[in-house]
């Protein structure tokens, strides 16, 4: 897998243009619906579920949306560059909270690949942080 990815630099340069003028991170708070919010701002984190026939929608993983637009979306793990219809999708785990003060967790995993990750998003200074992990098991045949 490729580390980096277009949505994480689309975040990264919309964190740096607007370098926290918007929000700080003791404004950015877990909502009573699991997601980061602050006036004008919500991240919410696998809000949305994909659709098990039409699976190349764009509108899981994280979602950023700024004054009622949404300006971000997706920013989940595929396994192929440009996903279609009938690539396979993951499944997700429970979204739950962390163990830092706000943070949210999802795991999700493609169980037939032996691949196993989990997203974490929570504030930081200036806005949110992005975290990933994942875990390979290899089967032997």
């Amino acid at each position: 897998m490729r580390r980096g990815s277009f949505l994480e630099l689309c975040i990264t340069a919309f964190l740096l243009i607007f370098n926290g003028s918007l929000w700080s991170s003791s404004d950015l708070h877990l909502s009573p619906n699991d997601s980061l919010e602050t006036h004008g701002i919500s991240v919410l984190l696998f809000h949305n579920q994909y659709h098990k026939v039409f699976g190349d929608q764009k509108m899981s993983g994280l979602e950023i949306i700024l004054h009622e637009q949404r300006i971000a979306t997706n920013g989940d793990v595929r396994l192929s560059a440009t996903p279609a219809q009938w690539d396979p999708i993951p499944d997700f785990g429970a979204r739950k909270r962390g163990a830092a003060a706000d943070e949210l967790i999802v795991p999700c995993s493609y169980p037939d690949r032996g691949l196993k990750y989990r997203v974490d998003v929570r504030p930081e200074s200036g806005g949110f942080e992005l975290l990933s992990s994942s875990t390979m098991l290899f089967r032997q045949s």
